[in-house]
């Protein structure tokens, strides 16, 4: 080792060997130490679980908001009963979250698989917009092709409600769509013609 790390592990050891000389000749101050740490343990357990049901509460309350929002989106754009859930579960001591849909009857559907992906292009909008909202961020929304696997059918509504929560919250928005329905709700529109540079 070069000289400084050995001379640094000298004086810890020389240290720790001075504290176990001074706890051997003085068993009272062990049982005091040990007394003192177990009351800190204590502490600290205390103090984690007031953490964690804090961290509980703030997760309810953000479930129920995020729910709110989303469900309100989908229902607009799809006309629909289906309501979006999203709950917090522990894996692997880290808290995660789950999401899904339910329809009136109670069945659970996984987003990613339902609608052809027009579902997860709507509740991916409106979980951005909910993160916009409930942060201190600006409020900029910048999408790529927003509603490419929105229905026909639906791509109308679904650039309505787009429109409408981007006034009604104050958001600037720059999306790149090929959907003429998306298109038409833009305030200004940017063309780019396709140019063969070879």
């Amino acid at each position: 080792f070069p000289v400084t790390i050995r001379h640094a592990f000298q004086q810890t050891v020389d240290k720790n060997l001075n504290r176990l000389t001074y706890l051997n000749t003085d068993a009272g101050s062990l049982a005091i130490e040990i007394l003192n740490l177990e009351r800190e343990k204590i502490e600290i357990e205390e103090m984690l679980a007031i953490s964690r049901k804090a961290a509980g509460i703030v997760q309810d309350k953000l479930c129920e908001r995020l729910s709110h929002i989303v469900t309100r989106v989908i229902q607009t754009v799809f006309d629909d009963t289906v309501s979006f859930i999203i709950r917090f579960v522990e894996r692997r001591g880290v808290s995660e979250a789950d999401m899904f849909v339910v329809d009136g009857a109670g069945n659970e559907y996984d987003i990613l698989e339902s609608r052809g992906g027009g579902l997860a292009d709507v509740v991916s909008l409106a979980l951005q917009l909910s993160f916009i909202l409930l942060s201190d961020v600006d409020r900029w929304l910048i999408l790529d092709e927003p509603a490419r696997h929105v229905s026909k059918e639906a791509q109308k509504k679904f650039g309505e409600v787009l429109k409408m929560l981007v006034k009604e919250f104050g958001f600037t928005a720059l999306f790149v769509t090929h959907s003429q329905d998306i298109e038409a709700i833009a305030d200004r529109v940017f063309k780019d013609a396709y140019r063969d540079w070879e």
